[in-house]
């Protein structure tokens, strides 16, 4: 079994879309940001799903390595990251002002109040 490949999609799988030798620095600052976001996330994730997730293109993945590192652990230590993760589903991290708003939108911290999130 390789890294790119498991049960559940990889961070390592995340990079095949990218050639290591032209953009190096987006890879080194993917695996950055990853550590922040899993520096900040508490004991509420036990995989690497959540993250993965919402990051599942180059183009997220390259988003997600420019963001700030204080806004990726915003985010991470949300109360309702698994409910951001479902919502962006492919769509990249939410800004850091989207995922604040969660608690006013009235969803329930045991589950989404809808099936869409309008970014």
């Amino acid at each position: 079994m390789s890294r790119g490949a498991g049960p559940l999609p990889t961070l390592f799988a995340k990079l095949k879309r990218f050639n290591i030798a032209t953009e190096h620095q987006t890879c080194s600052g993917y695996f950055q940001k990853a550590n922040v976001f899993f520096s900040a996330v508490g004991k509420t994730v036990n995989n690497t799903g959540n993250l993965t997730s919402m990051v599942n293109n180059k183009d997220n993945v390259t988003l997600f390595t420019a963001m700030e590192d204080a806004d990726v652990a915003s985010i991470a230590a949300s109360p309702f990251l698994k409910q951001i993760s479902s919502m962006c589903n492919g769509k990249g991290l939410p800004e850091k002002a989207k995922s604040r708003s969660l608690p006013d939108a009235g969803l329930p911290e045991s589950g989404m109040a809808g099936n869409r999130w309008d970014r």
